[in-house]
């Protein structure tokens, strides 16, 4: 999917549903449909899983969780932090000691 691709390639920049489906060519409500239909989620949740997966690989790779919330393209840490929990039913603080714990 295109669009999968897009935001795997842009994950960490300012993204909306407008922007991508410009980026894409396609009409923005059109896109909105699309991903449901095909992926069973919708955009916002979509991008959010992209860079919670990308958040975890650079927090295993020894980044903090204020680094890699910021680089991976959340503004605000503590948003960064209710969706991860959401996400992964722990704090990221408890996916580092749990990192930690695992190769020491």
């Amino acid at each position: 999917m295109k669009t999968l691709d897009f935001l795997k390639k842009n994950y960490s920049k300012n993204l909306s549903l407008a922007t991508t489906a410009d980026y894409l060519g396609v009409n923005s409500f059109h896109l909105s449909h699309v991903i449901p239909r095909e992926l069973g989620i919708g955009f916002n949740e979509l991008l959010n899983r992209i860079r919670i997966n990308k958040a975890k690989e650079l927090m295993a790779g020894g980044a903090s969780v204020k680094e890699a919330s910021y680089l991976v393209g959340f503004s605000d840490q503590a948003y960064f932090t209710r969706v991860f929990k959401r996400m992964e039913s722990a704090l990221p603080r408890d996916f580092v000691d749990m990192i930690a714990k695992k190769y020491k």
